[in-house]
C-alpha cells in the first residue's frame, strides 16, 4: 500500500515509485512533504492518535521505522532481517509487522518506542506475506502463501494465538485483507 488516512482526516502517501517521498496532507488540504530525501518507502500507517506514521523504508533490506509527525524524527524500529508491511495495534503501543529474522516470514511485533526487542508473535509453518491486528485488538490476521496460486488468511485470538485457525483460501486476498480493516469482520473472526 502506498497511502494511508488517519481517523482525524490527514493523508500520508508516497509519490512515485522507486525512491520517493513521504507526504503528509492535512485535513484542510495543505500537504508537505515529511521527510527532505527520497527514499524507498512502502506500506506508510497511520498510529491510532495520528500523530505518528510507522514505514517501511529501504530495500536491502527493508526495515520498519516511526516517524513522529509533531517532533519531525525519524526512528528505526528494526534492524535485523527483512522487515515489512508494519501495522499498529489499536492501542497504539505496538508495531506488529512481517520478518524472516527467524528464517522463514512470519509476524512479529515490537513496542512502538523500542524500549523492547521484537518478539515473534507466534511460529508459523507458512510465510507470513501480511499481518493485521483486528480493531478490537484481540484477534491477529495474516496472509500466507499456499501453493497452486491461492493465499490462506489465517486468524488467532492474541491470549492464545499457539493454534491460528484458516479463515479463507482465495486468489483475491487483496480485497479480503483489505476488507479486515473495518469493524465488520471482528465479530465474523471471533465466532
Amino acid at each position: 500500500s502506498k497511502a494511508a488516512l488517519s481517523e482525524q482526516g490527514a493523508l500520508v502517501y508516497l509519490t512515485g515509485s522507486g525512491a520517493s517521498r513521504l507526504v503528509l496532507v492535512g485535513a484542510n488540504g495543505t500537504s508537505k512533504p515529511l521527510l527532505p530525501v527520497p527514499r524507498v518507502y512502502d506500506s506508510p500507517r497511520f498510529s491510532p492518535d495520528g500523530g505518528r506514521v510507522a514505514v517501511t523504508v529501504g530495500v536491502q533490506p527493508p526495515d520498519v521505522w516511526v516517524y513522529h509527525i509533531a517532533a519531525g524524527t525519524l526512528t528505526r524500529l528494526t534492524s535485523e532481517g527483512t522487515n515489512l508491511r508494519p501495522e499498529w495495534t489499536p492501542d497504539g503501543k505496538q508495531i506488529v509487522f512481517v520478518s524472516n529474522r527467524s528464517g522463514e516470514f512470519g509476524p512479529w511485533w515490537r513496542d512502538a518506542d523500542g524500549a523492547a526487542p521484537p518478539e515473534k508473535v507466534f511460529e508459523s509453518k507458512d510465510d507470513a506475506e501480511e499481518v493485521l491486528v483486528a480493531p478490537d485488538g484481540r484477534v491477529l490476521v495474516y496472509r500466507r502463501n499456499q501453493t497452486g496460486g491461492t493465499y490462506g488468511v489465517r486468524f488467532g485470538s492474541l491470549k492464545d494465538v499457539a493454534a491460528p485457525s484458516t479463515f479463507v483460501s482465495t486468489s483475491s486476498y487483496r480485497e479480503f485483507m483489505q476488507s479486515l480493516r473495518s469493524e465488520e469482520h471482528t465479530s465474523e473472526l471471533q465466532s
